[in-house]
Formats: structure tokens, sequence, C-alpha cells
């Protein structure tokens, strides 16, 4: 098993309040804040014939990718739901012989559970910026 790419990082997204309120409330909008909204990229693993077969004995691919591949999700993603696509595994004929052509396994998320304590860091400001603005 071999990971041959892996473009998977959190999708943080900011959320802005209008503001727009037909009571007044508040007196303007609410702070922005970011938040993880998801995982973009792909996942890709070639697999030989018989780790192909291995993987679909697993109930879902997100066990197997956490107990096989052992693959950790990005800080602050509890959980992914996984989508997969396979490619290749054709048989080949080479002289007098027969081989298998590497599988690939094409990996991405499109629901995620994320971890509603998690905090990113806050960007290091320079001191210069600082004394510019505050």
């Amino acid at each position: 098993m071999n990971i041959t790419t892996d473009t998977i990082e959190p999708l943080v997204e900011t959320w802005d309040d209008p503001g727009d309120y037909p009571s007044n409330a508040g007196g303007g909008p609410l702070p922005s804040y970011d938040y993880l909204a998801g995982l973009e990229g792909e996942l890709i693993i070639e697999l030989t014939a018989t780790e192909r077969q291995e993987m679909r004995e697993w109930d879902t691919i997100s066990e197997w990718l956490a107990e096989v591949v052992e693959y950790q999700l990005p800080d602050g993603i509890l959980s992914a739901d996984w989508q997969c696509e396979v490619q290749g595994g054709e048989w080949i004929w080479w002289t007098f012989w027969m081989r298998h052509r590497p599988i690939f396994v094409t990996l991405w998320s499109d629901e995620v559970e994320a971890d509603p304590d998690y905090q990113q860091e806050e960007p290091d400001y320079d001191e210069d910026w600082e004394r510019a603005y505050f």
C-alpha cells in the first residue's frame, strides 16, 4: 500500500452576520468568525489486488482508513464520511505470464463532523504592525 497523493486539508469558511435585523437588535452586525466547514482535496492510495480485496471486507471506508492505512484526519475534524472511486486492476498479458496492474483508490469527503471546541491559532502579528494600528 502506498499513498501517492494527499492534498486533504481543512476547508475554513467565514461566517459574516448580515446585521439586517428588523428590530435593530444589537445595534449592528455580530462579529464574524472562521469555522471548519469540511475537507477539500483528495487522497490517492495505490493498492495491490490482495489489499483491494481486504479493503472490501471492512464495513466502512472510515474504519479501513483509520485501522489499516492509519490515516489521521486534520486537526479540528472529528470524523468524515468518505467517498471513493477505484481505477485500474485489469489483467494484462505480457509474454507468457499475467500480472496485475496497480489499483488506485481516490478518496474525498463531502461531509465532516468538525470539533466545535477547535480554535485555530491566532496569527503572529509583527510588533511594528501592532504599533501602527493599535
